[in-house]
């Protein structure tokens, strides 16, 4: 079967499959450092991890229509500008074991609206497309963008999609100018309430910096043989992404003019998630935002190559994924 014609129906039933383990494994099994992990964070951040402890299951189904939420914008997009010939439904598979597979962090609403809100402001960039003007849409954009360092610290590096989106877009000067007052505006409102509530106006920006730069991070998560399993499941994940890399440069001259622009646009995305990847604040939780640009480049390796060795890597990720979460529970069993 190929890759990229799997029904809908099955990435459905797989998407339940798996979002079920890995919940299930966090819940029954964690791994110690999921139960350990602290997210630093800053308003609106704290206030909402805060909630989210003292609120668990309206968190866990926000969390859980977020995560849905984004798979089903990852595959309407694919669709609707025609990255795939034909109608695909791969995407929101991989995004969800990258993103999951490895590790659930103790408060996931946290990281998952982060995702949420970029996805949410690549999608305003998307829509400025081809448009004579279009100061509402890059303005959300930046907006949404903005608004996501401040729930996650860590994803402060997304904010390089903002003047690259403009330039790939092609948007004006002005419109420009607007894209930067969004960036600026959630980070303005916040220090000013925080100065209005008696703190220094400059105390979330020096918060920002202590966390990005504080190396609190870091990608500890269980003993032994789940390391070689974690590696395993990393290395397709890598492979994977960088096959696609490979395909859109391959393919980039023969595509749309939108659907190249996308994919552009995801590429330079991976790219700044890999980067991200090796701050000092780092941890596995900033997987959950670099899975969005890395199922897409994933999506067009799939979409460009058929066959046995596509449908083979593809299998392989699947199975390491299920034995990453399965493995807590037969070493549980085994006493391992």
């Amino acid at each position: 079967m190929d890759v990229a014609r799997q029904p809908a129906s099955l990435t459905m039933v797989l998407a339940l499959l798996f979002g079920g383990l890995f919940v299930s494994r966090h819940m029954l099994m964690p791994w110690p450092a999921e139960e350990t992990a602290t997210l630093p964070g800053i308003l609106p951040g704290d206030l909402l991890a805060g909630a989210a402890a003292r609120y668990s299951i309206t968190a866990a189904v926000l969390c859980a229509l977020m995560v849905l939420s984004n798979m089903m914008s990852l595959a309407r997009t694919v669709i609707r500008n025609q990255i795939s010939t034909a109608r695909n439904y791969t995407t929101p598979l991989p995004y969800l074991l990258m993103a999951f597979a490895v590790f659930i962090p103790a408060v996931p609403i946290v990281p998952v609206m982060a995702s949420f809100f970029i996805w949410r402001g690549i999608i305003y960039f998307i829509g400025s497309f081809k448009r004579t003007t279009s100061f509402s849409r890059v303005f959300l954009g930046a907006f949404f963008i903005s608004l996501a360092t401040l729930v996650y610290p860590q994803a402060i590096v997304y904010a390089l999609l903002i003047p690259i989106a403009l330039q790939i877009f092609r948007r004006r000067t002005r419109e420009g100018l607007v894209a930067l007052a969004g960036m600026i505006a959630p980070w303005f409102i916040t220090a000013y309430l925080v100065w209005a509530f008696g703190g220094e106006f400059t105390d979330i920006f020096v918060s920002l910096y202590n966390i990005v730069t504080s190396g609190s991070g870091g990608f500890p998560v269980g003993p032994g043989i789940a390391w070689i399993l974690i590696y395993i499941f990393c290395g397709l994940a890598v492979i994977l992404t960088i096959l696609g890399i490979v395909s859109y440069l391959f393919a980039s001259a023969s595509m749309r003019t939108r659907a190249s622009a996308i994919i552009s646009l995801m590429l330079f995305g991976t790219l700044i998630a890999g980067g991200g990847l090796f701050l000092p604040g780092a941890s596995w939780s900033d997987l959950a935002i670099a899975a969005l640009p890395a199922a897409m480049m994933a999506t067009l390796f799939f979409v460009r190559f058929t066959g046995r060795i596509p449908m083979l890597i593809y299998i392989l990720l699947l199975i390491s994924a299920e034995a990453l979460n399965f493995f807590p529970f037969v070493s549980g069993l085994l006493g391992l």
